[in-house]
């Protein structure tokens, strides 16, 4: 990805005419811009609410797409310039040049991002768990999903009596955001072979996940208070290890890593 040169001397900046800092002059890229180029007619509707370091990011960015030597050059610059606009708008463009295509990537309220208006990201999970539950619960939990390892402390309340030694997968419905403080309700059906789901709600802000799936394990639960299925849970990680690179980041603070 382009980054911005140094220069030793930092000239004035009009942002209309568009001389930037660096001394380059360029046709306002938001009334003659490369068509095929990062940038997009949403910068025409946006363009009061860019700071005038953000007109000359996006310049810069335009810049660099048409400079760029490959591809992936290319990628990194229109990625940028989209990084910058999901900080005013809610959806962007996001074309591929890598493999072809494009797809519309929303901002959610809470800052996550998805593939759909709603925010809604439905991914697939695979993890393992290995519990103990006195009224309180303590487990700890390996799970690979949105192309991430990650081996989490879970503590809680459920007001059971139980243990467990389980492996499941499926599939997750979720804004895009971490729960780390969630309240959860879900049922469980089966001994050694079982079906979960389960929606949990996190209590600090607009993030949510519904997760529908199957297993194989041990496990023992005796209920010893009612809680008509809640629990309250505390998700830390404490190893996170990516598995691969996706074409696009997958969330808001993806996004703000790739283009940082």
């Amino acid at each position: 990805m382009y980054e911005a040169p140094k220069s030793k001397t930092k000239k004035s900046v009009e942002f209309e005419s568009f001389t930037n800092s660096w001394g380059e002059n360029y046709a306002n890229p938001f009334k003659d811009r490369d068509p095929n180029g990062p940038m997009e007619p949403i910068d025409h509707n946006a363009y009061r609410l860019y700071t005038r370091e953000e007109k000359e990011e996006l310049a810069f960015y335009y810049d660099a797409y048409t400079k760029a030597k490959n591809e992936k050059e290319r990628q990194a610059a229109h990625d940028a310039a989209n990084g910058v606009r999901l900080k005013h708008v809610d959806s962007v463009t996001r074309r591929d040049f890598i493999n072809g295509g494009e797809s519309t990537i929303y901002k959610t309220k809470n800052g996550g991002i998805g593939n759909t208006k709603t925010g809604l990201e439905a991914v697939p999970y695979l993890k393992g768990q290995i519990g103990l539950s006195i009224v309180g619960t303590a487990a700890l939990q390996a799970k690979i999903q949105n192309h991430e390892l990650s081996i989490s402390i879970i503590k809680g309340l459920n007001g059971e009596l139980g243990a467990q030694l389980t492996a499941s997968a499926g599939m997750s419905a979720s804004n895009g955001g971490d729960l780390v403080n969630y309240i959860k309700q879900g049922t469980s059906r089966g001994t050694f072979l079982f079906v979960e789901s389960e929606f949990a709600k996190d209590l600090e802000d607009m993030d949510y996940e519904y997760i529908f799936g199957g297993g194989v394990g041990a496990r023992v639960s005796i209920p010893i208070i009612n809680t008509m299925g809640l629990a309250y849970e505390n998700d830390t990680k404490i190893f996170v290890m990516p598995l691969n690179v996706p074409t696009y980041p997958m969330n808001y603070s993806e996004w703000i890593k790739h283009i940082s």
